[in-house]
C-alpha cells in the first residue's frame, strides 16, 4: 500500500468514528439481535472454547438444540476471534460484540475503495464511491444484525477478484484469492446474502460475455477454481448445516412464509424520503413509529435509500459515463430491486420455483443489497463522468423532477392520514432541500475538481448522517438488558445441585429474555434463533403439560400484568427409569395424548415402536433400581443405572439422530420417546450408559476444508513457479 493510501484510511476511520462516535465511547449502544442473539451465542462459543469445548450443542435455549450446525453461529469464522479474546479470558463484554460491528463497517469502506480502484477510477473518487456504500441505508440498518453485515462486507473484494480473472486468458491467482475470501464470507453466517453474491457473480460472467463478447476456457475454470476453493474452506461449516436443515423450521417455507417481507410499490418513495412512513431506531424513533407495517422489522428489512446526490448521480452514470461496464453494474441492481418486490411483482412469483434457494428464505426486500451494491459503483460512475465534462443539460432534468415532485406531493397529499401528516410534510422539505443542493452542484459546475470532490462528499456524507446516525444507537446497555439479579444468582446456585429447566416467557412477558441462559448457563425452554428444531417448535401440548415433561422446576406466572416465576409442582426429573410404555404412531395423536389429563407421563413413556423382549412390570413394589448422573457435558452424558428388570431410561432432552448412546461401550438404538425427547432400553442390571454426541458430518466437512486447504496452496506454489519458468 502506498503511503498516500494511509491517508484515505485515516479519513475512512474518521467517517466511521463520527458516525458511531457514541457507540464507540459507550454512551449509546448497539441493540436488536446484536443484543438479543449475537451477544448471548458468541458468548457461549467463547465459553466453550476457552473450555477446549467444540460448541456442538447449545443446552440453554429451545430446551436444547444444536449449536455449531446452525451456521449463524459463525464458529469457524476466524475474524471474530480475536475480538472474542481481546480481553484475554474474562467473559467476553457486550462492547467486543459491538466492535465486531464497527470492523465490519470499515471492511465495507476499506474493500468497496479496492473495488472501485481496480475499475481505474481515480483514488478521490473511488474513496467518494466507498463513502456512499458504507454509510448507506442498506449498511446502516445492518449494523444490528452481525451476520448479513458480516457477508455483505465481502462483496466488493470477492466482486474485485471476480472481475479481475474474468478478464484474464490464464489459470488466475486471482480466483484463488477471490475463492479464499468467497469461503470466509459464507463462514460469517449468512447463506442468504452468500446465495445473493452468487447470483450477483454470476449476472457479472453472463454479462461480460454479452457486453464484451470475451469467453474462453480460462474463464469456466477460473470460475470452477473459485467455487471449488469457496465452498471447500466453508465446508466444514456447509457440511453439518446442510445436514441439519431438513430438521430446521426453514426446511421449506410457503410461498407465503417465503414472500413475507416483499417490498410494497409504496416503499419506492423511500428511495428519496427514507422516513416518510416514520422511522425505527434504538430509542424507539427518531421521527415518528413507522406506520406502513404494524412490525418495525419491516422499516430496516427494506433499505433501499442511497442518499438523493448519490442517488442522482448513479442515473447521470448511467446515462452519461462512455463505460460500457454501466450496464454490467445497472442491470443486476435492477433485477436486485424487482425481486425484493417479492409477491407484489411477477418475477420473484416466476421464479420460486426455478431459483435454488428461495423456498428456504424469508423477506425478498433483502434482495436491496444487490441493488444498493451495484448502484453505489454506477454513482461513482456519475461522479468521475461529472467531474471530467462542462456542464450539460442534466440539471434541467432535475429542475423538473424538482416540479414533478412538488405536483405530486400536494395532489397526494390529502392522502396521508392526518396524524402522520406533519412528519411527511417534513420530511419532504428534506428531500427537497438535497434535491436543490444537488441542482445547485450541477448547474454551477465546479471548476475546482478538489472544491467539488469535497462538496460531494460533505453533501452525500450529512445527508446519509442524517438518515442513520440515531438508528443503530440504543439507550439501554447490556447489563440494563440482561441484569445480573439475586434470582439469576439463586438459580445458578440451584443449578449446581439439580438439573432442571425454566420457563421464563408467557406471551410478552419474559422474567429472563429468550437467550439470556447462555449468559449465565441457565436452561431455558425459551430461545431466539430463526433455524431452531421444527419438532420442537411444532409441538402443541398445553404448556403446564409441556413444563411436566421438559423437567422444567421454575416456570413464569402473570397476574394482573404482574410476573412472577414461580415453583413448578410436577415435573420429570432430567433421567428416568420407565417399565410401562405404550406405542402410538402418529404425531397428533401423541400430542393428544400428552395433553389428556388420564395419561401419565410420569409411569409411562409414549413410543413409535415395539421394543423386542421388553416386559412390562406394573407393580412398582417389586422394582428396585438406582440412577446417579456421573458426567453432563454439551457432547457427553454418563449416568450410572441399575435395575432389577429391564427398563426404559427416558433422557429429558431434545431428540436429534446425531446424538448416539453406548451402554457399557456397546452401541444401542435411542428411541423418540414422547415425541420430542430421547429413550434407550436397559437391560436388568448395572449398567454405564454413555450419550454422545456424533460428529461425524463435522469431521467429513472438516475433511474437505482440509484438503481444499492443500489444494489451495499447491495451486498457489505452482502458478507461482510457473509464472517464474
Amino acid at each position: 500500500m502506498k503511503k498516500r493510501d494511509f491517508f484515505y484510511l485515516f479519513l475512512m476511520f474518521f467517517l466511521i468514528f463520527i458516525f458511531y462516535k457514541e457507540i464507540i465511547f459507550k454512551e449509546k449502544f448497539l441493540w436488536d439481535d446484536i443484543l438479543y442473539q449475537w451477544y448471548p451465542f458468541l458468548t457461549y462459543l467463547k465459553e466453550s472454547i476457552k473450555k477446549l469445548k467444540l460448541p456442538v450443542w447449545n443446552p440453554y435455549v429451545f430446551s436444547g438444540m444444536p449449536f455449531l450446525n446452525d451456521i449463524q453461529s459463525q464458529v469457524f469464522y476466524l475474524p471474530n476471534y480475536f475480538f472474542l479474546f481481546l480481553n484475554g479470558l474474562k467473559k467476553l463484554t457486550y462492547y467486543q460484540v459491538e466492535l465486531i460491528v464497527i470492523f465490519h463497517i470499515f471492511l465495507i469502506f476499506f474493500f468497496s475503495f479496492i473495488l472501485l480502484k481496480s475499475l481505474k477510477i481515480d483514488k478521490k473518487i473511488a474513496f467518494l464511491g466507498s463513502l456512499i456504500l458504507t454509510f448507506s441505508s442498506f449498511v446502516t440498518l445492518r449494523t444490528i444484525q452481525l451476520g448479513p453485515l458480516a457477508v455483505f462486507a465481502y462483496f466488493p473484494i470477492i466482486t474485485y477478484f471476480f472481475l479481475k480473472f474474468l478478464k484474464e486468458e490464464k489459470i488466475s491467482k486471482n480466483a484463488v484469492y477471490g475463492g479464499i475470501f468467497f469461503g470466509l464470507s459464507f463462514l460469517a453466517g449468512y447463506p442468504q446474502f452468500s446465495l445473493f453474491l452468487i447470483y450477483t457473480l454470476l449476472s457479472y460472467f453472463l454479462l461480460n460475455i454479452f457486453l464484451f463478447k470475451k469467453i474462453n476456457r480460462y474463464q469456466i475454470i477460473n470460475i470452477f477454481i473459485f467455487f471449488l476453493i469457496g465452498f471447500g474452506l466453508a465446508m466444514i461449516q456447509f457440511y453439518p448445516s446442510y445436514k441439519y436443515l431438513p430438521f430446521t423450521v426453514r426446511k421449506r417455507l410457503t410461498f407465503e412464509e417465503a414472500s413475507d417481507g416483499s417490498l410494497s410499490f409504496l416503499q419506492l418513495i423511500n428511495i428519496f424520503i427514507p422516513k416518510f412512513f416514520g422511522s425505527v431506531s434504538g430509542d424507539l424513533t427518531d421521527t415518528i413509529p413507522y406506520w406502513l407495517y404494524p412490525f418495525g422489522h419491516y422499516y430496516w428489512e427494506a433499505g433501499i435509500y442511497l442518499g438523493i446526490l448519490p442517488f442522482f448521480f448513479a442515473l447521470y452514470g448511467l446515462f452519461y459515463s462512455p463505460r460500457k461496464e454501466k450496464y454490467l453494474f445497472f442491470i443486476p441492481a435492477i433485477f436486485g430491486i424487482l425481486l425484493a418486490f417479492g409477491k407484489n411483482f411477477f418475477l420473484y412469483n416466476l421464479l420460486f420455483n426455478i431459483l435454488p434457494g428461495l423456498k428456504q428464505f424469508r423477506f425478498p426486500s433483502r434482495f436491496l443489497a444487490i441493488y444498493i451494491f451495484n448502484f453505489a459503483i454506477l454513482a461513482t460512475f456519475g461522479i468521475e463522468k461529472f467531474l471530467k465534462e462542462e456542464r450539460n443539460n442534466y440539471y434541467k432534468f432535475l429542475i423538473a423532477f424538482f416540479i414533478i415532485s412538488l405536483f405530486f406531493f400536494f395532489i397526494f397529499k390529502e392522502k396521508i392520514p392526518e396524524k402522520f401528516y406533519k412528519n411527511g410534510e417534513t420530511q419532504f422539505l428534506i428531500f427537497l432541500f438535497f434535491l436543490i443542493l444537488t441542482i445547485f452542484l450541477f448547474f454551477f459546475k465546479f471548476k475546482n475538481t478538489f472544491i467539488a470532490l469535497i462538496i460531494i462528499g460533505a453533501i452525500s456524507y450529512f445527508d446519509l448522517y442524517l438518515f442513520g446516525n440515531k438508528f443503530s444507537k440504543s439507550s439501554i446497555s447490556d447489563e440494563d438488558y440482561y441484569p445480573y439479579t439475586t434470582l439469576v444468582r439463586k438459580l445458578q446456585k440451584e443449578r449446581e445441585k439439580e438439573f432442571f429447566r425454566i420457563n421464563s416467557r408467557e406471551d410478552s412477558y419474559m422474567i429472563l429474555k429468550r437467550n439470556e441462559g447462555c449468559l449465565w448457563g441457565l436452561e431455558l425452554l425459551e430461545g431466539y434463533t430463526p433455524l431452531n428444531l421444527a419438532k420442537f417448535s411444532n409441538f402443541p401440548i398445553k404448556k403446564d403439560k409441556k413444563c411436566e415433561l421438559l423437567n422444567v422446576k421454575y416456570k413464569i406466572k402473570v397476574e394482573s400484568n404482574k410476573m412472577d416465576l414461580v415453583i413448578n409442582e410436577k415435573y420429570l426429573p432430567r433421567a428416568k427409569l420407565y417399565y410401562d410404555y405404550q406405542v402410538v404412531l402418529k404425531d397428533e395423536d401423541i400430542w393428544d395424548l400428552l395433553n389428556s389429563d388420564t395419561f401419565d407421563i410420569f409411569n409411562k413413556v409414549i413410543l413409535k415402536e415395539t421394543l423386542p423382549d421388553f416386559l412390562i412390570i406394573k407393580e412398582k413394589e417389586k422394582i428396585k433400581n438406582n440412577l446417579k448422573i456421573l458426567k453432563y457435558d454439551v457432547d457427553e452424558i454418563l449416568i450410572e443405572v441399575e435395575s432389577n428388570y429391564p427398563a426404559i431410561l427416558l433422557l429429558s432432552e431434545v431428540y436429534y439422530p446425531e446424538w448416539e448412546v453406548k451402554i457399557d461401550n456397546q452401541k444401542e438404538k435411542i428411541y423418540e420417546a414422547n415425541y420430542l425427547l430421547r429413550a434407550v432400553k436397559i437391560k436388568e442390571g448395572k449398567h454405564l450408559v454413555k450419550f454422545y454426541y456424533n460428529k461425524k458430518n463435522i469431521f467429513i466437512g472438516f475433511i474437505f476444508t482440509l484438503f481444499t486447504i492443500i489444494f489451495t496452496i499447491s495451486l498457489l506454489v505452482f502458478l507461482n513457479k510457473f509464472r517464474k519458468s
